[in-house]
């Protein structure tokens, strides 16, 4: 799959489904279309739900950089865009959005970005071994982007 057409598609999701318009001092889409910038929204408590950061491998002690890292080189026909950091009772988790190299499963994905359930991977830094593919649920940060709440 061309690397241009994976990347327009994640272009699209984050237009489309990410409310990230209220955070263009940061200009996150127009920094990733130039360069490829991935970011990432910290959820730290239930009133801090989305700090922005980018991915530069000093936020977060790179807490989400080696977990994109990790799964790029699991799955490297997957095209990393986005990530949410939250801390959980089972460990800090990164949720990892990527555009498939299946072209079939996309508009599947997009109905599920509307619908607030994106299919992602979730890496769990404290226990590798349980982290996975499925489901989430998101919803509309305050402050701009999403956050996630299930």
């Amino acid at each position: 799959m061309d690397c241009k057409e994976l990347k327009a598609e994640a272009v699209y999701r984050l237009k489309n489904y990410f409310n990230l318009s209220c955070l263009d001092d940061f200009k996150p889409i127009s920094r990733f279309e130039k360069d490829g910038t991935i970011f990432f929204q910290e959820r730290q408590s239930q009133f801090a739900d989305g700090l922005l950061w980018e991915c530069n491998g000093y936020t977060c002690n790179g807490v989400v950089d080696k977990a994109i890292v990790n799964f790029q080189k699991k799955f490297p026909t997957q095209f990393v865009y986005y990530a949410l950091l939250n801390y959980t009772e089972f460990g800090t988790c990164v949720s990892i959005f990527y555009v498939s190299d299946n072209k079939d499963e996309w508009e599947m994905d997009r109905e599920d970005l509307k619908a607030g359930m994106p299919f992602v991977y979730v890496y769990n830094v404290d226990d590798e071994n349980c982290s996975e593919f499925g489901s989430i649920q998101v919803k509309k940060a305050f402050i701009g982007g999403i956050k996630r709440v299930g």
